[in-house]
């Protein structure tokens, strides 16, 4: 019987730790990658194209906060904030609140980078920068 919870004790073992992997995603090779979350990502590319720069020359980012699965970034003009769901790589943006500056020249930003981020559907990581992707397409490319 003492050889039985053994066996049992190091299945519950290993299976904890394969579920706690899982929030990791796949790499291109299949193995583990690092987590997305907890990193200043800087937008670089932007529905195929090098990204604009925002008001005062400033870059749009994003940071994904584990805690609460907060999002929160500056689009260009205006810092937005709201939840995200992910599940492995699946990502998924919810609601995204904004503040209201104006800006002269941000707006085109602003608005093709907050409707980049609603149309994601998943994420991966690839040579160090995170892609978010709707459905097989990347449209937003970013580096720490």
């Amino acid at each position: 019987m003492r050889f039985k919870n053994k066996r049992l004790m190091a299945l519950v073992a290993c299976t904890a730790l394969i579920l706690a992997s899982c929030h990791h995603t796949a790499s291109e090779s299949g193995g583990p990658v690092p987590a997305i979350e907890g990193i200043d990502w800087t937008l670089i590319e932007l529905n195929g194209k090098p990204a604009a720069k925002g008001a005062n020359g400033k870059p749009a980012s994003l940071t994904l906060t584990a805690a609460g699965t907060r999002a929160n970034g500056y689009a260009g003009c205006n810092t937005f904030f709201g939840s995200y769901t992910l599940t492995g790589s699946a990502l998924k943006f919810g609601l995204l609140g904004m503040t209201r500056m104006a800006c002269a020249d941000a707006g085109a930003l602003e608005s093709a980078y907050t409707k980049a981020l609603e149309a994601t559907t998943s994420q991966r990581l690839k040579g160090g920068k995170l892609e978010l992707l709707a459905g097989a397409v990347v449209i937003a490319r970013f580096e720490k």
